[in-house]
């Protein structure tokens, strides 16, 4: 009989651990790690690229919205909420207050960033409590390539967060 109970106990131990190891399943503080919130970027290089401050929350949330198993938070709630707060885009203190808002376990604070004719996009992906997780950034020549950028960083932040590199997704 403790025999036959051990073994019981040891396979509602197994569950346990397969189950709280699935994509979608909330993490010990309830959050969500199959959801992220991408906020504003940090725009440097003009007047003229501000609108990416913005644009690159929605592109990056379309991307995205690809993958079946990561969720991106709805860009105009988060902008919404996040419209009287200019340091959320840059504090990742804040940036996590954001994400755990929405009850997202990921959140990617970034800045887009012109040198000459080249735009750099450079994402820091964050997941509560942690340090940033180092993701390549993407340099580009030109507004226009901003979209392929998107869609580049999207598989980046998707194949992190799923623990998935190479994973591919279908572009903007």
């Amino acid at each position: 009989v403790l025999l036959g109970g051990l073994g019981v106990l040891a396979v509602l131990l197994v569950v346990a651990l397969w189950w709280l190891s699935q994509p979608g399943t909330p993490t010990a503080s309830g959050l969500d790690d199959t959801r992220v919130a991408i906020l504003p970027f940090e725009v440097r290089g003009g007047e003229d690229l501000a609108h990416w401050r913005e644009d690159m929350v929605e592109v990056l949330h379309l991307a995205i919205q690809g993958s079946d198993e990561v969720i991106s938070i709805d860009p105009n709630a988060l902008l919404s909420y996040t419209s009287e707060d200019p340091l959320a885009s840059t504090d990742p203190a804040r940036g996590e207050a954001v994400a755990r808002h929405f009850g997202a376990g990921w959140y990617v604070l970034g800045t887009v960033t012109r040198v000459g004719e080249h735009l750099s996009v450079i994402p820091r992906l964050y997941r509560e409590g942690t340090e940033p997780l180092d993701i390549e950034p993407v340099v580009v020549e030109g507004e226009r390539s901003l979209l392929s950028a998107a869609d580049i960083l999207a598989q980046r932040l998707v194949g992190v967060i799923l623990s998935r590199p190479g994973v591919r997704l279908p572009g903007l």
